[in-house]
């Protein structure tokens, strides 16, 4: 590689980075300052290794372009590489790949350079595919986008050298109906399976993330709280197939991964025929292994340690079975929470006596005094940096019967209702799980899902500790007066039964946002968006977003009193997006119906209130961008 980078270097007009190993190419990478335009990657990382680099660089440079030079046939190598500039091993490496980088300093040849052109899109029905993301004796998985919604999926179909074999065909539908089945939520769902231009295929949700041995590889290291999610998500996971008896493939590390929006997720391992039993104990000691390893230990390793003891523990007292498994890894995280809240609170004590301090320290050297002052100053700074109070936000708005304008244009009449001024906050959705904590119940529809044992939302000891303390959750400044998210459709049902009330039709729900004059926003005529929290200025991670409303992500139900409809319900074109009680067919599934969502949101452009979003299904659309208000047929 270093004679070909000096070649590549010769025109003086590119600086060539030579690294040996993926591991060694990202450090090397995060160290650069300037931006990154290619990549090379020579035979020995044309597999798995060659697309792994490449997604971790353009986390960083989006625009990455890459060239893979490949033994034999670069046509042989296609179907791996679609989209992406291949060249065969030989003496012409080195032109091809200077007419690649920049054409007009390519050398004149005497004969034409035997290379391709980049290869053309390979396209599947409406898919298009890109590079391979795995491979197995009888399939093969490739990242690829439905054009007609512009949706990345994962594509899994079966190899072209098993078409026509009646007993792998029956296999690979078999398989494809039992992933369809799964429903849980760290488990990647099914979309579609079709058989289309002699190929059999299905596609499914692709996380946008790495596997544990991934990160191993690409040098990334994960704090405790990451690993113990994983943990967790794995165990849930596996739990649920078992539970259901759906028949599965044993659990490897590299069938768990960690979204780059945080949230772990779990590769769907149903299988379609039972096989012979899993060895629990065998996958468990493998995970572990694999995220003692990915630990970054400079965060501390005293709960993964103690759970790796427990799970190398030969004896009946060791943890050898999922369920035990899942519940260690689960109260790890609440101790690192709750070593978090008291760390937190003794940091905020010492920053405020060391600015303190340093301010005594400057009124001395002006004025030769001022400990008054000081203390004082010490003071304000405690009662600033306090976490807001949960406030009272469970008001109801009359909404009169009467015509109103639907959709575009449709007369309609409504009933009487009322519904919630605001939409349910995180205190309100807390206040909830302490009555299913002691005892309370009665409150699923009769239609939830067995399988729906629990309306504790994802993540929610780490939002729930962040917003008790007005901190960060998924990178945004979170607090109880914010709104509840990461809630599916059921748990929105249960706490709006338990609150002896129900979720509003979409036409309910259109009707208090747009008053009975059909306006497309709920202040009139006009888009403004400063008046309402969408994401006219929303930044991924967290900033340096709000520039335009005030907020980078979430903010409190009662913050954005502009965005108040006619009869005065606050938050629709903005915040996040709500549940509602209505369904509307299945764009993937025609057949099927999923619940409708309604409304704008911190992430959405326009907060109009007229769109009908249809949700991935009743458990899976549980995300950071949704929550929900309740309606009464009643008066309060």
């Amino acid at each position: 590689m270093e004679a070909l980078a000096g070649a590549l270097a010769e025109d003086g007009q590119h600086q060539i980075l030579v690294a040996q190993g993926v591991e060694t190419a990202v450090e090397l990478a995060n160290e650069y300052p300037d931006d990154l335009e290619r990549l090379i990657c020579p035979v020995q990382m044309n597999g798995a290794d060659g697309p792994v680099l490449l997604e971790a660089l353009r986390r960083r440079w989006p625009e990455v372009q890459a060239a893979f030079i490949v033994p034999g046939r670069t046509e042989d190598w296609a179907g791996r590489h679609p989209g992406h500039f291949l060249v065969a091993e030989g003496p012409q490496v080195a032109a091809a790949l200077k007419g690649w980088i920049s054409p007009a300093a390519a050398p004149a040849a005497s004969a034409p350079v035997a290379v391709p052109a980049v290869v053309a899109p390979v396209l599947l029905g409406d898919y298009e595919l890109r590079e391979v993301i795995s491979e197995t004796a009888e399939s093969i998985t490739h990242r690829a986008v439905q054009r007609s919604v512009q949706r990345v999926v994962a594509l899994e179909r079966l190899k072209p050298e098993w078409m026509g074999n009646a007993q792998m065909m029956k296999n690979f539908r078999a398989m494809v109906r039992a992933k369809a089945a799964v429903v849980q939520r760290h488990i990647a769902a099914v979309y579609e399976a079709q058989e289309l231009d002699g190929a059999l295929f299905y596609t499914r949700e692709l996380v946008d993330g790495q596997t544990l041995p991934q990160m191993l590889h690409g040098g990334v290291r994960l704090k405790q709280d990451a690993v113990l999610a994983m943990f967790v998500a794995a165990a849930e996971a596996v739990q649920y197939l078992d539970q259901q008896k759906i028949p599965r493939a044993a659990l490897a590390p590299a069938d768990v991964m960690l979204g780059r929006d945080g949230i772990p997720r779990v590769a769907n391992i149903a299988l379609g025929a039972a096989g012979g039993p899993p060895n629990d104990a065998a996958e468990i000691t493998s995970l572990a292994q694999a995220g003692q390893s990915a630990l970054d230990t400079k965060d501390g390793a005293a709960e993964i340690q103690r759970i790796f003891q427990a799970v190398r523990e030969p004896s009946p007292r060791g943890v050898h079975a999922w369920p035990a498994f899942g519940r260690m890894a689960a109260l790890g995280r609440q101790h690192l929470a709750d070593a978090q809240t008291g760390s937190t609170q003794k940091l905020s004590a010492g920053n405020a006596v060391f600015i303190t301090q340093r301010r005594r320290k400057q009124q001395l050297i002006a004025i030769g005094g001022g400990a008054g002052i000081a203390a004082a100053g010490l003071i304000a700074w405690l009662v600033m940096n306090r976490a807001p109070a949960a406030r009272i936000t469970d008001e109801l708005v009359h909404i009169a019967a009467g015509p109103f304008v639907y959709q575009k244009g449709e007369k309609l009449n409504s009933k009487d209702f009322w519904i919630d001024k605001y939409e349910v906050s995180i205190g309100q959705y807390a206040a909830f799980l302490a009555w299913l904590e002691g005892g309370g119940s009665g409150c699923d529809l009769p239609d939830q899902p067995q399988s729906k044992t629990s309306h504790v939302p994802k993540d929610w000891a780490e939002l729930y500790e962040a917003a008790k303390r007005g901190g960060k959750y998924q990178n945004c400044v979170i607090d109880l007066n914010c709104p509840v998210v990461m809630v599916d459709y059921w748990d929105a049902a249960a706490y709006a039964k338990w609150k002896g009330r129900r979720l509003p039709t979409e036409q309910e729900w259109e009707r208090a946002a747009r008053g009975t004059d059909g306006r497309m926003w709920p202040w009139g005529a006009q888009a403004d968006p400063a008046k309402a929290n969408t994401g006219s200025d929303y930044a991924t991670g967290g900033g340096p977003g709000g520039q335009i409303d005030g907020f980078s992500a979430w903010a409190p139900v009662d913050r954005h009193t502009a965005d108040t409809s006619p009869d005065g319900v606050t938050g629709m074109a903005g915040n996040v997006s709500e549940w509602t009680s209505s369904t509307m067919p299945d764009p993937d599934l025609p057949d099927h119906v999923v619940p409708v969502i309604r409304g704008g949101s911190f992430i959405t452009k326009s907060g109009d209130l007229t769109t009908r979003i249809p949700a991935k299904s009743a458990r899976q659309q549980a995300d950071h961008t949704t929550g929900f208000r309740t309606v009464s047929d009643t008066a309060p």
